[in-house]
């Protein structure tokens, strides 16, 4: 399922993470799919940066920075997150900068995290929730394997709006 070459490489954030990830968190456009409902400050991203183990058992998720092999430019970031450690289970999000979308980056850090999670972590099963009208993400995770396992009818509300989401799911054949 891997890339033979891959032009990006997923590492924890690190204290010069932090202008990037407020870049990140902070884009109000994206605040919807993320449940984001206010700005985070510089002393939030610290804390996560410096108080996280960095270990999806311990802190029950994980982030990775998205980075170009080529210049250690970040250009996004992809996380495990809601960890069902009984279950081996947990969600996959995603985010890329706008201007590195449709390039092929998502797919590589995608294929990346699975391999992180099923060969490092032995998790079982990843899944996530995309909204109905996400077809860029629809095709990205359906390209990995991902199955749509369900259709949920206005399943988020945020500030007022409802979206309709599919859950995908991909279960580790390995195991």
């Amino acid at each position: 399922m891997m890339c033979s070459v891959s032009r990006i490489y997923l590492r924890t954030p690190k204290s010069n993470d932090v202008d990037f990830m407020l870049q990140m968190e902070n884009d109000t456009r994206i605040w919807h799919v993320s449940e984001t409902e206010e700005f985070y400050d510089r002393v939030d991203i610290e804390h996560f940066i410096h108080n996280s183990k960095h270990d999806l058992f311990e802190d029950g998720q994980i982030r990775y920075v998205i980075v170009l092999k080529e210049n250690d430019r970040q250009i996004g970031s992809i996380d495990l997150f809601k960890l069902d450690a009984k279950k081996k289970s947990a969600g996959v999000g995603i985010t890329i900068l706008e201007d590195y979308r449709n390039k092929l980056y998502g797919k590589e850090a995608l294929e990346a995290l699975i391999d992180i999670a099923f060969s490092k972590y032995l998790l079982t099963e990843l899944y996530c929730n995309i909204f109905a009208d996400n077809k860029a993400s629809i095709r990205l995770f359906e390209s990995l394997g991902f199955k749509k396992i369900k259709f949920l009818e206005k399943h988020t509300v945020y500030k007022g709006k409802t979206y309709d989401e599919y859950y995908y799911r991909l279960v580790n054949q390995n195991i």
